[in-house]
């Protein structure tokens, strides 16, 4: 027993050592700090380890499972009629969106989100009085390939930071995924970082930046075949049950292979997308796109986004697309991107209608990793004790997740507990402080 005893001092000492440091936030303070300097074998090890511990423990996010379902759904049948066309000067796009299996067509109950499209159909029949017509781009050529970005291997969980490095780097900058990191998640482990924030870094950056929602093959093309890189948040599914979010940028296509070609951070350079499967992939994130360009671009960019560049055209057509795919293929993801763009246009009971269908469908444990537009439909309509469920759901499995902190807050400061929402706004701020939400909260 002697011959232990050096070693179990030795152990009780760095097991004091490390509840010392968890309980004055110094352990998260120095990882934040020494992270990216880290060769990234020795970024992985932590988290891997605590995937082995949760595996042991026989739980953890590893299990497989979907997001809570409302209370009740109902359901009405014959389906509604769905409203047509988009607005002119957005293309229709390539007629070869994402098969799925065909639903029964059926909508929540109310129907309220149909009779919301229904009643926007004069202003999209009326395209000029959101957006003047721009003038229409010549179409893309058989096929393109650029090759002025450099491609960058991402570290562990830093998706985002290298994609936007490998777009910005189309226009010489000179930085890596460490720089973009440092800026764009305080804290290595941050689950999450979402177009709109990658936007505003390459803007920082000196760049212009701009994120659209419910584009099209063609459009894609277009942007492509004009040097432009164009990155894509989609979906990525390593092994059933464990899909999350993911990040490419497109640098190339073939139209006769009917292919794009994409840097990605974690697969290599030079990946083909075949387009049925990238758009099955792509529609989970509502067609999101971000474009990184310069002042010299503008005059390029700006013509071939179209009538999409104005934000009310641009949801009008995302909700016609989503609708139609509510009855085509009548799933989770085409009721929650039905949800997202009536919410944008600013119908929060019709949009919560929609997010009830989208759960009552079935909606992957991680879809609120990375959009919260269910948090905010519920509590435009006082709905917190959805909002509660849903954050709380997601957070029992990743607790470092800063916009669901802020919305559990919400519901809790609803309950009138507002301690503990304050708690989690302060968690959230220690997770991402360039998060204005929860400062504002706690600033009231």
């Amino acid at each position: 027993m002697r011959r232990w005893r050096p070693l179990l001092v030795l152990l009780a000492f760095v097991v004091a050592a490390l509840v010392v440091a968890e309980a004055t936030g110094l352990r998260r303070r120095a990882w934040r700090s020494l992270y990216p300097n880290l060769p990234p074998i020795v970024q992985v090890l932590p988290y891997r380890a605590a995937a082995e511990l949760r595996s042991l423990g026989g739980g953890g996010s590893d299990d497989v499972s979907a997001l809570p379902t409302a209370r009740a759904v109902a359901l009405a049948t014959p389906a509604p009629s769905v409203i047509a066309g988009s607005p002119t000067g957005a293309d229709v796009g390539d007629p070869s969106t994402a098969a799925g299996a065909i639903g029964t067509g059926s909508a929540a109950a109310s129907a309220t989100p149909n009779a919301s499209l229904n009643a926007l159909q004069p202003a999209m029949s009326q395209p000029t009085a959101l957006q003047p017509p721009l003038q229409p781009t010549a179409p893309p050529p058989p096929e393109a390939w650029n090759d002025a970005m450099r491609h960058e291997y991402q570290t562990w969980n830093n998706c985002g930071p290298a994609t936007i490095g490998m777009a910005m780097s189309a226009w010489d900058w000179q930085g890596d995924q460490r720089d973009a990191a440092a800026r764009l998640k305080p804290d290595p482990d941050d689950k999450n970082v979402g177009p709109e924030e990658l936007a505003r870094f390459a803007r920082e950056s000196g760049m212009r930046a701009i994120v659209r929602h419910g584009g099209t093959i063609e459009r894609m093309r277009a942007l492509v075949a004009n040097g432009l890189p164009v990155i894509i948040e989609t979906w990525f599914i390593p092994e059933p049950g464990d899909e999350m979010g993911h990040y490419v940028v497109l640098d190339g296509f073939d139209a006769e292979a009917r292919t794009f070609r994409a840097m990605d951070s974690y697969h290599g350079p030079n990946i083909t997308l075949p387009w049925d499967e990238f758009d099955a992939l792509w529609r989970v994130f509502g067609r999101v796109y971000v474009v990184v360009y310069t002042d010299v671009q503008a005059e390029t960019v700006e013509p071939i986004i179209g009538a999409d560049m104005n934000d009310e055209a641009m949801w009008i057509a995302a909700a016609a697309t989503a609708q139609q795919e509510t009855l085509d293929i009548d799933d989770g993801f085409a009721h929650f991107n039905l949800g997202s763009a009536l919410l944008a246009l600013g119908d929060a009971n019709s949009a919560s209608a929609a997010f009830d269908t989208a759960r009552s469908r079935g909606l992957p444990w991680r879809m609120l990793w990375y959009q919260f537009t269910p948090y905010e439909a519920y509590a435009a309509v006082g709905r917190w004790d959805d909002v509660f469920t849903l954050a709380d759901a997601t957070l029992a499995r990743v607790g470092n997740l800063e916009e669901s902190l802020y919305w559990r807050g919400r519901a809790l400061e609803a309950r009138g507990d507002v301690e503990a929402a304050r708690r989690d706004w302060r968690k959230a701020l220690e997770i991402n402080p360039l998060y204005e939400a929860p400062a504002s909260a706690l600033q009231d």
